[in-house]
């Protein structure tokens, strides 16, 4: 079932959206807080409002990924899709922290932290066959 192209981009999109949704509600969030613990809870709370935005490109990317069926480029793929809105959502946060170039760092690395395994999974379970 998951050797068609087209089945393979549709299941890599609502994998990519639910996994971009529990990067912005969960792991963005704790991950930060953990980092810099002066930024406060409220300001943590703020994030949520990219909850959409990141469902959007990670199914962008997981749909790429589903296509591509290739377990580098998958890690590649969603660990971009990481990174921008790791850096994207730390923007929002720099007049909260005192250090911003760390900040922004640590938004990159938290997204990219999560992003390359997410397309390492992603790609490995929708590998392509040999044509």
């Amino acid at each position: 079932m998951l050797q068609k192209t087209h089945n393979r981009i549709i299941f890599g999109a609502l994998i990519g959206a639910f996994g971009g949704s529990s990067f912005v509600i969960s792991v963005y969030p704790i991950l930060i807080g953990l980092l810099f613990s002066e930024l406060t809870g409220n300001a943590l709370l703020f994030t949520f409002i990219y909850t959409v935005p990141a469902a959007i490109l990670w199914a962008i990317g997981g749909a790429i990924t589903g296509w591509l069926g290739k377990m580098r480029e998958g890690a590649i793929v969603m660990g971009l899709c990481g990174l921008i809105i790791g850096i994207i959502i730390s923007a929002k946060l720099l007049g909260e922290a005192s250090n911003s170039f760390a900040l922004i760092a640590g938004g990159a690395a938290v997204g990219l932290l999560y992003g390359i395994p997410a397309g390492l999974l992603m790609a490995g379970a929708f590998r392509r066959t040999a044509e």
